[in-house]
């Protein structure tokens, strides 16, 4: 699962929301998406995953950084 996906499914839970509970409070529609989301069978858009997000009380921010590479750094690489 996604860390982010559990993060808001844990908090679902903490708040006490059904699944059906919170997609309406999201404006998402059908509890299915949800449910998709926190099985690990679908990813959500970001823009969904906002949604879910803000009718928790959170909010989701996006960093856009290097990935990280696979090569480990030798002595002549210059930091």
């Amino acid at each position: 699962m996604d860390p982010i996906v559990g993060i808001l499914r844990r908090e679902r839970a903490i708040q006490g929301h059904t699944v059906r509970s919170l997609s309406t409070l999201a404006g998402i529609g059908s509890s299915a998406p949800i449910s998709e989301w926190e099985n690990g069978h679908h990813e959500p858009t970001l823009t969904n995953l906002r949604r879910w997000a803000n009718a928790l009380g959170l909010d989701v921010a996006l960093v856009v950084m290097p990935a990280p590479t696979d090569a480990t750094p030798t002595a002549g690489d210059k930091p």
